[in-house]
C-alpha cells in the first residue's frame, strides 16, 4: 500500500501537539508560578488534570477514531489542540486554566489512536517499527524545541503570547491534515493474506499493556517537574532547566526511533520493555545524585530520553502490528492505563516536594515504580506481547 505523501511530518507533528501542553506547563513552570502565585502541588495538577480528563475519555476515543477515520481524527486533533492552547494563553487564572488542560487531555487521548490507526491503514508490515518510532518521537521533538524556544519565547514576549503563538501553528496543521485521502472503508487495503489485518487482540494483552503503561506514566511525570528542579536545586537558570528538558527530547527523538525498528525486527518486545524500564530506575538516580553533582543532570536527561522516554514506540507498535481493525480503540484502552499513570504522579509526586522540601524522596519514589515495571515483564501475562 502507498504512504500518502505529507503522512509521516503530519504524524509527527500530531503526537507533538497531542501531548505537548502539559511538558509546555513544566518548561514554562516557573514563569507560571510566578505570574499566578501558585504552588508546586497545583502546578502539577496542571498536568495531571489533562492526564485524568485523558484516561477517562481515552476507551471511547479510541472507539470514536476507528469510526471517524484517520483523515477526520487528525483534524479534528490538531483544532482541539489549538483550542487548548489558546485557552492557557488566555485564561484569566487558574481555574480557567485547568478547564484548558482538560480540553488537552481529551486532544491527548486521541494521539495515538489517531496516528496508530493511520499507520496500520497506510503502512505495510515491515515498515512499520520504523514509522512508528518516527511519530511517537514527535512527542520528544515537541519536548526538544518546545525546551529550547518556550522559555526564550517568555522572556522575550511572555509566556502567554508564546502558548497563543503555538495555537496559530496548530491551526496551520489542521488545514494541512485535510490533505490526507479518506481512510475509512475496508481496512486494510491490498493485504488480505497479512496474518496482521486480522482482530487479533486479546483482552489479556490489552490489560497487561495497560498497567505496564500506568507504571511508567506514574515514575515518568517526574520529567514534568526537571526545569523546576534544575531551578530550585542545581541552581541553575530558567533557560538552563528547559534546555535539561530539551536534551531528554532529543534523546529520545533518536531512541523511539531505533526501539520501534528493533522491536519489529527481533519481535523481542517483552525483553524491549523491561530494559526501557530499567533505564528509568537509572535515569531517575543519577537524577537524584545531581543534587550533589549537578552536571549528572546531563546524562540523566540522555538516559532518560533514551530508555523511560521511549515506551511508546515498542508498546504502540505492539499494536499496530496486529493491523488496523480495531487498532483505534485498542490504543485508547491502553491509554487508560498510562494516561491514569500521568494523572495521579504529577500530583503525589509534586506533594511530596510540597511535604519535604525536597525532591529526593520524589525520585526514589520514581525509581521503585520502575522497578515495579521491570518486574511486571517477568510475569506470565507478559507472554501475550507475542503478536
Amino acid at each position: 500500500m502507498s504512504r500518502p505523501r505529507r503522512l509521516l511530518p503530519l504524524l509527527v507533528a500530531a503526537m507533538a501537539a497531542a501531548t505537548y501542553a502539559p511538558i509546555a506547563v513544566g518548561q514554562l513552570a516557573g514563569f507560571i508560578i510566578d505570574d499566578l502565585g501558585i504552588t508546586r502541588t497545583e502546578l502539577g495538577s496542571l498536568a495531571a488534570v489533562a492526564a485524568i480528563a485523558g484516561a477517562a475519555v481515552s476507551a471511547t476515543v479510541g472507539k470514536r477514531v476507528d469510526a471517524l477515520g484517520g483523515r477526520l481524527g487528525l483534524l479534528i486533533l490538531f483544532a482541539g489542540a489549538a483550542a487548548g492552547f489558546a485557552g492557557l494563553g488566555l485564561a484569566p487564572s487558574f481555574v480557567i486554566m485547568i478547564a484548558a488542560m482538560a480540553l488537552a487531555g481529551i486532544v491527548q487521548a486521541a494521539g495515538n489512536p489517531v496516528t496508530n490507526l493511520l499507520i496500520a491503514h497506510w503502512v505495510s508490515p515491515g515498515r512499520r517499527g520504523a514509522i512508528t518510532g518516527i511519530k511517537q518521537s514527535g512527542v520528544q521533538l515537541g519536548v526538544f524545541i518546545g525546551g529550547i524556544l518556550a522559555p526564550a519565547g517568555a522572556v522575550t514576549i511572555g509566556w502567554r503570547p508564546t502558548l497563543l503563538v503555538v495555537a496559530g501553528l496548530l491551526v496551520v496543521l489542521a488545514a494541512l491534515s485535510s490533505g490526507i485521502p479518506d481512510d475509512r472503508g475496508d481496512r486494510p487495503t491490498g493485504h488480505g493474506n497479512d496474518p496482521a489485518a486480522g482482530p487479533f487482540i486479546r483482552p489479556a494483552f490489552i490489560t497487561w499493556l495497560a498497567t505496564y503503561g500506568f507504571l511508567l506514566g506514574f515514575a515518568g511525570s517526574m520529567v514534568y517537574f526537571i526545569p523546576l528542579y534544575a531551578e530550585e536545586v542545581l541552581g541553575m537558570s530558567r533557560q538552563t532547566g528547559g534546555l535539561a528538558s530539551s536534551v531528554v527530547g532529543l534523546s529520545a527523538v533518536v531512541a523511539r526511533i531505533a526501539w520501534g525498528r528493533f522491536a519489529e525486527r527481533t519481535g523481542r518486545f517483552r525483553w524491549s520493555l523491561a530494559v526501557i524500564a530499567a533505564g528509568g530506575v537509572l535515569a531517575v538516580g543519577l537524577f537524584g545524585l545531581a543534587a550533589s553533582a549537578s552536571w549528572l543532570i546531563w546524562p540523566a536527561a540522555v538516559v532518560f530520553g533514551a530508555t523511560a522516554s521511549s515506551w511508546n514506540s515498542v508498546g504502540m507498535l505492539a499494536i499496530i502490528a496486529r493491523g488496523p481493525r480495531g487498532a483505534g480503540a485498542s490504543s485508547g484502552q491502553v491509554l487508560v492505563g498510562y494516561l491514569a499513570g500521568l494523572g495521579v504522579g504529577p500530583i503525589v509526586l509534586a506533594w511530596i516536594v510540597d511535604q519535604t522540601s525536597a525532591y529526593a524522596t520524589s525520585w526514589l519514589v520514581s525509581g521503585v515504580v520502575y522497578l515495579l515495571g521491570v518486574g511486571l515483564t517477568r510475569r506470565p501475562a507478559a507472554r501475550t506481547l507475542a503478536a
